[in-house]
């Protein structure tokens, strides 16, 4: 028999969340959970619903109002836990653990529940454990418990707003009592059993007249076994025999088998040389046909032969080098000329840029001089009506102290803008509140023209009444004049004093009688007034409590909204803190729209911005796209960094050069100094007495062989510029 032994609850509602508000609970076969209201002794029963069942008590919506309040927990998220050890049906020991957490969001709680788990021991003592995931935990404890769902609902963990269930009416009690007793499923299991039963006797009835026809196919079955069981003992009898002849066969199939093989061999070597004798015509029909294409034959020997082949490919390979060479001189020449090409239409295209953006600056300057004179003959500047502006920063300063003046002027009329919107919602609340006033006293009003014609409806119907009355009264009338005529015509026949004092007599009684009635209609009249001013006093003490059930109700529905807005809910006058609230957000939503604004012209200053720079980064990206098809030119299929590196070598190479013929330029134009100066060779120290000597050998210098350097010079400076 399954049996609960402990209960740990924490985090579910007035449990707290924390470690140290974790409660634990022993079960003995008697517990008694006794305490004061609020302590959570139903919470205790709804845990162990929970627990066992998966179901979340009556009114606790979607789980939220079930968990720990996060308000009182002064958090956003509360994490709570339900954990439960009992006994299975078997007698083994389990645990249950399910978990759930609590967030609160900006008007309500919202409940996720986390991962559940069952852990138990097998037999062998290891630990078994079951997730949600993994599988259902509902169904996995209704089986260990060896209770259905039902009894737990309704029997075992009644919740208490639930447990008047069997003073319900009579359908809805009935549904109980079968899902408690499973009388639904006891009805349907015998129905179909009934169902079965009847296909089992139709299967039967057609499995009966199946015999008679698999009595026949087993006699004819047998039949044919005996028939087999002949057949296959001949078989074997025809086996042994072919057996024997094979035995006899094999010899002579190996001997065939010899001969074939060797008239194969035959029939390949035949085809071989037939094969051989067409290649070997072919041959000598190739050789005859070469001899006759050979014009010049060649008388030496084939050494010599040999030789003129070497050589004719080394003739040739050194043409082809040549050829090679010529080809990369084209290409150079081909890529220096698209090179200028390039340069050239860059140049017309800068030209072409550089006009276009004057004539914009000349229309811009020409647009701003307009401006300027529309502004300087707007707001009356004087000095500002010549065609050519000359003090540009006079007339900035002189706008800028009217822009300055328009603000102050416009920020007076904000000021009082504003002072009249709020003296204008102060008026308008005052109308408000005067508008609530008299529909209230309009509403009043109607009730009792309501009341003043339920009277009026009354007092006809006591009118037809009294109609009806008077009309009695008419009859009375003229049965009293017939009954006095009779009084008279008996006065005249009996005694009249007798009678006439008979008559007073009955009249002094009539009098008693109608002063008992006019008090008793007076006395009618009173109540009834009382019981309709009582009536009226409890509809309105009815209405009364309606009302205030229904603001109640509106409290408690929007109670959350108002302290989550203000912060406490008003004591008095809820109306006019909620409208100042209402302003104020009013206020800010004005401020939130007034930073949107300003937000999107700043979005569409942005946007401005990444056109443009979408625009240089295009210009740009089409820039690399010309310099990589420039680099391409240039390099061809090498690398771009080897033709980097042999450039720097070679600008290396004719940077040297270019300094040795600096240097030499330098100690040639020295020597001439020196030669000019001292009228002495500097470097033989010989003498040139006569000047004409020093020219001719100043002229030497200059259109011999060391002329040359200044060239190689300015050669290196170009090669270096080119490169570079």
């Amino acid at each position: 028999m399954s049996a609960i032994q402990k209960l740990c609850i924490q985090g579910v509602r007035s449990f707290g969340p924390e470690d140290r508000d974790r409660q634990i609970i022993q079960f003995s076969p008697l517990t008694l959970i006794l305490g004061p209201n609020g302590s959570g002794k139903t919470t205790i029963i709804e845990c162990l619903k929970y627990v066992t069942t998966g179901d979340m008590p009556p009114g606790a919506k979607t789980g939220g109002m079930f968990v720990h309040d996060p308000k009182i927990a002064h958090e956003t998220e509360v994490k709570a836990q339900v954990k439960l050890q009992l006994k299975d049906v078997a007698g083994r020991v389990m645990v249950v653990t399910r978990s759930f957490v609590a967030q609160q969001k900006l008007k309500q709680v919202s409940m996720k529940t986390l991962d559940g788990v069952i852990l138990r021991h097998n037999q062998n003592g290891e630990k078994v454990m079951l997730t949600s995931k993994c599988g259902d935990l509902d169904r996995e404890m209704i089986e260990s418990l060896g209770v259905s769902k039902s009894v737990l609902n309704y029997v075992i963990f009644c919740h208490q707003e639930d447990s008047n269930w069997p003073l319900t009416e009579g359908k809805v009690l009935k549904e109980r009592f079968d899902e408690i007793f499973a009388a639904t499923r006891y009805i349907k299991a015998l129905e179909a059993i009934r169902k079965l039963r009847l296909e089992r006797n139709g299967e039967l009835k057609i499995f009966n007249s199946e015999i008679k026809y698999l009595k026949q196919n087993k006699d004819k079955a047998d039949e044919i076994m005996q028939k087999m069981d002949t057949i296959k003992t001949k078989l074997v009898v025809s086996k042994d025999a072919v057996g024997k002849m094979e035995a006899q066969l094999t010899p002579v199939q190996e001997r065939l088998d010899e001969i074939a093989q060797k008239s194969n061999d035959i029939f390949q070597l035949k085809t071989q040389v037939d094969k051989m004798a067409g290649e070997r015509k072919q041959l000598e029909g190739h050789c005859i046909s070469l001899r006759n294409k050979i014009s010049n034959e060649f008388s030496g020997e084939t050494a010599d032969l040999e030789q003129e082949l070497r050589e004719f490919d080394s003739k040739l390979q050194t043409c082809k080098l040549s050829l090679s060479k010529l080809e990369v001189q084209e290409c150079k020449l081909d890529a220096d000329w698209k090179e200028e090409e390039e340069k050239i239409r860059g140049l017309k295209l800068d030209n072409h840029i550089i006009k276009t953006n004057i004539k914009l600056h000349e229309n811009t300057i020409a647009r701003r001089e307009k401006l300027m004179r529309d502004a300087a003959s707007q707001y009356e500047l004087s000095g500002f009506t010549d065609d050519v502006f000359t003090d540009v920063e006079r007339f900035t300063l002189l706008m800028q102290k009217h822009i300055s003046a328009a603000e102050k002027s416009m920020n007076a009329l904000k000021v009082e803008c504003e002072e009249k919107e709020a003296e204008l919602q102060y008026q308008m609340d005052a109308v408000r509140d005067k508008k609530t006033q008299l529909q209230q006293e309009e509403k009043m009003k109607r009730e009792n023209i309501n009341k003043n014609k339920n009277e009026i409806r009354n007092i006809g119907a006591e009118l037809k009444r009294v109609g009806a009355s008077a009309h009695r009264l008419e009859q009375l009338e003229k049965e009293l004049k017939q009954m006095e005529s009779e009084l008279q015509a008996c006065e005249a026949s009996s005694n009249v004093e007798q009678t006439r004092t008979e008559v007073q007599r009955l009249q002094a009684e009539k009098a008693e009688l109608e002063t008992t009635c006019s008090n008793l209609d007076s006395e009618m009249g009173h109540l009834h007034s009382q019981s309709k001013v009582r009536t009226e006093l409890d509809m309105m003490g009815k209405e009364k409590v309606d009302k205030e059930e229904t603001v109640r109700k509106i409290r408690d529905k929007h109670e959350d909204t108002v302290v989550h807005l203000l912060g406490q809910f008003p004591a008095d006058k809820a109306g006019l803190a909620l409208r100042d609230y209402i302003s104020q957000q009013d206020e800010a939503i004005r401020g939130f729209h007034k930073g949107f604004n300003e937000l999107q012209s700043e979005m569409a200053s942005c946007t401005a911005n990444r056109n443009m720079l979408k625009e240089q980064l295009e210009k740009e990206e089409k820039n690399r796209k010309n310099f990589e098809e420039k680099v391409f030119q240039t390099c061809g299929s090498q690398d771009f960094d080897d033709s980097i590196g042999a450039l720097n070598t070679s600008i290396g190479a004719l940077q040297d050069e270019k300094g040795a013929l600096t240097g030499a330029r330098h100690l040639y134009s020295k020597f001439v100094k020196e030669l000019r100066r001292k009228s002495m060779c500097p470097l033989c120290h010989r003498d040139f007495p006569d000047s004409n000597d020093v020219e001719e050998l100043v002229q030497d210098v200059s259109s011999g062989h060391l002329l040359r350097k200044p060239l190689g010079f300015i050669y290196c400076a170009t090669n270096i510029g080119i490169a570079l």
